[in-house]
């Protein structure tokens, strides 16, 4: 999956379990910013360091980030760090995992289980990227749903308004919560 696919399901994702569990106090306390981020943590770690720092050994963008011991870490960290809400920001690693189907490259989702070594692939990156959004079904589908879901968030939110982007870029929260009685 690519970026948009990663953000918008993922933040849509989070908005839809925070209604349906009626927690919706938790949007105005929220960073989307990080969430975004996070959604693409395993990505931004594996990428850089499997095609550009080891790219001579590895070339390789599925690492550390996308295993499960990096998600119990992360995991662990955020409940010291944020408590009772830990969830929502485990959440996107989580599900950048299960969309990039790693139940079917075992030996990176468990690792080190299969042994402490990563696999050396031979392919050149932006071929891959561009072969996969003009050919792959999957990628193609989920790109466009996260970019719908992205602008489905714009227009209920009214971010498109200079006021309310830029509070998102300022803070990370998508409204601020005494704007918010008709949502």
């Amino acid at each position: 999956m690519f970026v948009f696919g990663h953000i918008g399901l993922t933040i849509g994702l989070i908005l839809v379990i925070i209604a349906l569990l009626k927690k919706t106090d938790l949007i105005y306390k929220l960073d989307f910013r990080l969430i975004a981020v996070f959604a693409l943590l395993p990505d931004i770690i594996d990428k850089v360091m499997g095609h550009v720092i080891f790219q001579e050994e590895l070339n390789n963008g599925r690492l550390f980030g996308h295993t499960l011991v990096f998600l119990v870490i992360f995991a662990i960290v955020f409940i010291m760090l944020v408590g009772a809400n830990w969830w929502v920001y485990t959440f996107p690693v989580i599900v950048h995992q299960l969309f990039d189907h790693l139940w079917n490259d075992l030996p990176i989702w468990l690792w080190p289980y299969y042994g402490w070594g990563f696999e050396s692939r031979d392919i050149d990156l932006w071929t891959h990227w561009l072969s996969a959004l003009l050919n792959n079904p999957y990628i193609q589908i989920t790109e466009l749903l996260g970019i719908s879901v992205i602008i489905i968030i714009f227009a209920y939110f009214k971010i498109y308004s200079q006021k309310n982007f830029s509070y998102i870029l300022r803070t990370g929260r998508l409204v601020e919560k005494n704007e918010n009685e008709d949502h």
